[in-house]
Parts: structure tokens; C-alpha cells; sequence
């Protein structure tokens, strides 16, 4: 991606974001800067961040150790339930979550503020 588009996709990625909004990425969204986005969000607005992964959730905490990080995977719900009234301002939510987990998190009373989901299959 040359400069210029990195400037506008990151420059979209933040306004996307201060809107609460979910965006889609894909391969061509690597290396663009959303997890760095989504700590310095997630820092300024208490929010905790919902990952998919183990590695997700050490990438974030090597960023940030302060950082709330809920995990949220297939057979692995157990963080999730029961906690939204930890998280009072809402959650992030990574790409590495599962699509079709992500309403695991409204349906336990979590705000969604914003993130990104994928708009890709694992493994392209």
C-alpha cells in the first residue's frame, strides 16, 4: 500500500471508529495500524477490547498491559457471560472474533462501540 493510501485508509479507519461503527477488512487492511488504532480507542474511551485469540489478546497487551481484553471463540464463551457491567463504556471488537460470534456480545448486554470484522475466511 503506497503512503497516500495508507494516510486516507487510516485517516477512514479513525473517523469509522469515533462513530462506533464495524468495519470490514480484508488481506489488503494488513499492517495499517488498526490494533494501535483500537488500544489508543479503547484507552481513551475505557473500553475493553473483545479478541478472538490468544494471540490476539497478547498483541494488545504487549501494546497496552492496562488494556481489558475479553476473549471470545468458538467453545471458549466463558469470559464473556455475565460481565457487561465490568464494562459500563462498551467494548471493542477485534478482527480476529468470529463473525458469527459477534452476537454473543449484544446478547450479553455489551455496547459495541465500534472495531473491525472480518469480511474474509480464515486461512485467505
Amino acid at each position: 500500500m503506497n503512503k497516500i493510501k495508507l494516510f486516507f485508509t487510516r485517516l477512514y479507519f479513525k473517523h469509522q471508529l469515533k462513530k462506533g461503527e464495524l468495519i470490514k477488512v480484508d488481506n489488503r487492511h494488513r499492517g495499517v495500524g488498526k490494533t494501535t488504532m483500537m488500544v489508543d480507542h479503547a484507552i481513551k474511551h475505557d473500553l475493553a477490547i473483545v479478541v478472538g485469540s490468544q494471540e490476539s489478546a497478547n498483541v494488545i497487551k504487549h501494546l497496552n498491559q492496562d488494556i481489558k481484553v475479553i476473549r471470545l471463540a468458538e467453545k471458549f464463551t466463558i469470559e464473556i457471560k455475565g460481565t457487561s457491567t465490568m464494562f459500563p463504556n462498551g467494548v471493542l471488537i477485534d478482527e480476529s472474533v468470529e463473525p458469527k460470534l459477534i452476537r454473543l456480545v449484544t446478547v450479553n448486554n455489551f455496547k459495541i462501540r465500534g472495531g473491525f470484522v472480518q469480511n474474509y475466511k480464515k486461512g485467505e
